[in-house]
C-alpha cells in the first residue's frame, strides 16, 4: 500500500516490574511520549490489549487532520516493544476524516494493518499464547481487514465493536449443542452455570472455545459442546464480521 511507513522499537527497563501499577505507569509514559513529539498531535481511542499473558495499549492518533497512527504497545518482562504503521488520513478513512471507528477506516488500510501487526512475533508472547488466542490471530492472518466485534445485541447489524464487554450469544446459534454430562462430574455432584467464550467466524462456525468460569469438571464436556455449534453469519454495516462472544451452558447435578 502507498503512502504507508511502519516501526517496529523496543525500551529495556532494568527495574521492571509485573505489578499492574509499573505497567500502567510505563504504558502510559509511551502515550505521553507519542504526544509529546508532535504538539497537533491528538489522541481519539486508547485501549488496552493482551498478547498472551502479558498487557498491552494501542493508540490512535492523528496530527491536523493529515497523518493517522495506530501504535500498540506490550510490555513483556522488562522490555517495552512498541509497533506502529502511519499513513494519510485521506488514505486510512472513507470519508477523509480520522474517527475512533474502525468501521470508518478503509478496507485497503485496515487489510494492511492487520497483516503488519499480526506478522509480530515475540517468542515470549507466542509461548503464552491459548489455543483461543492462536484461533484469533491465524483468523486475522486468513482474513485481513474483516472485523472481530462484541456482538450487543447479537443480533441485528450494530454490534460493539473494540469492547471489553462480550455478551450471550446463546440465542444467536442455529445449532446450539447440548454439553454430555460427564461421568466423573455426575460422582462429584457437579453443577451450576459455565460460561465459555467463543470465537465465530464470518460463516458462523465456531472456530474457538475456551470456558471462563464454571466448575473444573463441567469446563470441557462446555467447550466440546460450544465447539460443535452453529451460528447465524453477522453482518456490520452489510459486511460479514468475526463475533467474540459467551455460551452459557447451565449443568444440573444428575
Amino acid at each position: 500500500m502507498a503512502n504507508v511507513s511502519y516501526s517496529v522499537g523496543y525500551l529495556d527497563f532494568s527495574d521492571a516490574s509485573d505489578t499492574v501499577e509499573f505497567l500502567s505507569a510505563r504504558i502510559d509514559a509511551i502515550r505521553d511520549e507519542i504526544l509529546a513529539r508532535n504538539k497537533s498531535s491528538q489522541l481519539i481511542n486508547e485501549q488496552e490489549l493482551k498478547a498472551g499473558t502479558f498487557t498491552g495499549r494501542e493508540f490512535l492518533v492523528v496530527q491536523e487532520q493529515r497523518t493517522f497512527t495506530i501504535v500498540r504497545t506490550y510490555l513483556v518482562h522488562e522490555r517495552l516493544y512498541q509497533v506502529a504503521v502511519q499513513v494519510p488520513v485521506s488514505v486510512a478513512f472513507t470519508n477523509g476524516k480520522a474517527t475512533a471507528r474502525r468501521q470508518d477506516q478503509t478496507e485497503s488500510f485496515k487489510s494492511t494493518a492487520i497483516r503488519f501487526f499480526s506478522s509480530f512475533d515475540v517468542p515470549a508472547i507466542d509461548e503464552t499464547m491459548d489455543d483461543f488466542d492462536r484461533a484469533a490471530r491465524e483468523i486475522e492472518k486468513k482474513n485481513p481487514g474483516t472485523l472481530t466485534v462484541m456482538c450487543t445485541p447479537c443480533g441485528g447489524d450494530n454490534p460493539v465493536q473494540d469492547s471489553k464487554t462480550q455478551v450471550v450469544v446463546n440465542g444467536k446459534a442455529i445449532t446450539l449443542v447440548t454439553p454430555a454430562y460427564p461421568a466423573i462430574a455426575h460422582s462429584a455432584h457437579a453443577s451450576g452455570q459455565v460460561r465459555v467464550q467463543v470465537l465465530i467466524d464470518v460463516e458462523g462456525n465456531v472456530a474457538a472455545a475456551r470456558a471462563v468460569d464454571g466448575h473444573p469438571l463441567l469446563r470441557a464436556a462446555a467447550e466440546k459442546a460450544a465447539r460443535e455449534s452453529k451460528f447465524a453469519p453477522t453482518k456490520v454495516e452489510g459486511k460479514l464480521v468475526n463475533v467474540n462472544g459467551i455460551i452459557i451452558y447451565n449443568f444440573m447435578s444428575q
